[in-house]
């Protein structure tokens, strides 16, 4: 359902911009990121993690970026946090000047990498005046979808989606504000974040898919990175932005009339405080993500300190994925090699 109007819609609305991902995807990436988990998916015995990474909304970098990395489930995990330690020790804004051995490694881990590229100013509904109600909308059809699922209780998850329908009632309450307040006042903050949830949501969804698609007994998680998105609307409502994904996941499943059976998914949520157990597999789409948020997207030109890190990791990697959202309903695949970044 590709929606933004305040019609009586009862689903969870999925934006335009993701239409453009989509067909932008299927193209080509789809079929390298189907060879991928094929290549591995036997190997791994159907256990498979994404990690994220996102650059919002920060007025230093060129662009806004959510990327994810999938990893077959190969390294045990203390193999993998040894290997990380030793080669790459730090985060990608605690690394000066990545080497062209580090570089070099984050290429030959077993992970399909994409990032998605946003403008700044970038909206969901195409209008920063029409965002505010777009979000409002959107909640508003997805509190009818689940009274619907409580109704039906087709998979035996009432209770669950009863606590659920709650959560998003007490969200949109917190998001009634006037249209001119939306992007300054409390409330409005809410706007911001619930576009930044649904921009994450309908990413990781949509790659889930895939995976399932390929892969239908997978077992899988998602292990994000820690950031204010993870923990909104606040610290007493923990995992909201999980519950959304694996809603996008089913439906996208229903649409496919396959079933999604939501133990398969494990959701991880990061402590508040302290170091997280696996910032060591974050590091990876925190490379990719910070990257990218830097290259000229239209010459392949980096700071002189990451051209190792874009000629060794980025550059001709079939494994890594560009796509740059141009408008709410535009998108292209970028193509990187070691000279300049051609849109495809």
């Amino acid at each position: 359902m590709y929606t933004h109007e305040r019609a009586q819609v009862v689903g969870l609305a999925k934006p335009y911009f993701m239409m453009a991902f989509d067909d932008t995807f299927s193209k080509s990436a789809e079929q390298e990121m189907m060879a991928f988990i094929s290549q591995h998916d036997s190997l791994a015995k159907s256990k498979w993690y994404f990690a994220s990474d996102y650059c919002l909304d920060n007025p230093d970098k060129k662009h806004s970026v959510v990327a994810f990395s999938l990893f077959p489930y190969l390294l045990g995990l203390d193999t993998f946090k040894a290997l990380m330690d030793a080669n790459i020790p730090q985060d990608y804004k605690e690394t000066f000047s990545p080497s062209e051995t580090q570089a070099k490694l984050l290429a030959n881990i077993p992970a399909f990498h994409v990032a998605v590229v946003f403008p700044k100013d970038f909206t969901i509904s195409g209008d920063p005046a029409k965002e505010h109600s777009t979000m409002v909308s959107i909640l508003e059809a997805y509190v009818l979808m689940l009274k619907k699922w409580i109704d039906a209780d087709e998979v035996g998850m009432a209770e669950t989606y009863q606590k659920r329908e709650k959560e998003m009632v007490r969200l949109l309450k917190n998001m009634k504000c006037r249209p001119d307040e939306a992007w300054t006042s409390p409330s409005g903050k809410h706007v911001v974040a619930m576009r930044n949830a649904l921009v994450i949501t309908n990413l990781f969804a949509s790659l889930a898919w895939r995976l399932l698609r390929q892969s239908p007994n997978a077992l899988f998680g998602w292990i994000p990175d820690r950031d204010a998105i993870m923990r909104w609307p606040n610290a007493k409502v923990k995992g909201i932005v999980h519950d959304i994904a694996a809603d996008y996941i089913h439906i996208h499943r229903q649409n496919e009339g396959c079933a999604f059976d939501p133990s398969r998914y494990i959701a991880y949520l990061p402590d508040e405080q302290g170091s997280l157990w696996y910032d060591y597999i974050n590091r990876i789409p925190d490379y990719v993500a910070g990257m990218v948020s830097q290259m000229d997207l239209e010459t392949g030109e980096v700071p002189d300190r990451l051209v190792a890190l874009r000629d060794e990791f980025v550059a001709d990697n079939h494994h890594l994925v560009i796509v740059k959202i141009r408008s709410w309903n535009e998108a292209a695949r970028i193509v990187a090699n070691k000279k300049e970044s051609v849109s495809s």
